[in-house]
């Protein structure tokens, strides 16, 4: 196999940088006469252009380095990406699920408070009436006390007011 994976030339096995397209007829004409003619030796301080002499330009080299470690950034940056991206998907999830914990919570709070202030006011209605009743209670017994005289005995009366008060 060819290890040149350039194309090939004009001609079959030509080298590439060998061969040169000619368009016109004065390209032509100084192609043949330089044919003739050996090629013209290159003066030493043109030497640095030539393609053996040419040392690795280090300026090239930084920038190709640069953008190797652009990459690999690149990637570590997309692998980061996409964990956040998983984690965020999972405290989404989370914050839904607690959501519907929290909703469901506040159904039960209120549930509660509705049962406690029904407590409440069955509460406030009983002491009310319990209230009213003690007092019907001192009311009569005021009234046995005044209208016996003295056949009734003050000591059952001290103990029936004594009572109430406990009530």
């Amino acid at each position: 196999q060819d290890l040149n994976l350039r194309p090939s030339g004009y001609e079959p096995d030509e080298l590439p940088s060998c061969s040169t397209p000619r368009r016109c007829r004065e390209s032509t004409v100084q192609a043949t006469r330089h044919s003739r003619n050996p090629p013209p030796t290159r003066p030493d301080h043109m030497a640095i252009f030539s393609r053996k002499n040419r040392q690795p330009d280090p300026v090239l080299g930084a920038i190709d380095d640069l953008m190797a470690f652009s990459a690999q950034a690149l990637e570590v940056s997309r692998e980061e990406s996409r964990v956040a991206s998983e984690r965020l998907t999972l405290l989404e999830e989370l914050v839904a699920r607690y959501g519907a914990a929290l909703d469901e919570e506040k159904a039960v709070t209120r549930a509660t408070a509705e049962k406690l202030a029904v407590i409440e006011q069955r509460l406030v209605s009983m002491g009310n009436e319990l209230s009213r009743q003690l007092h019907e209670m001192g009311d009569e017994i005021d009234r046995i006390a005044a209208s016996s005289g003295e056949a009734v005995n003050t000591e059952l009366v001290e103990s029936l007011k004594a009572s109430q008060v406990r009530l």
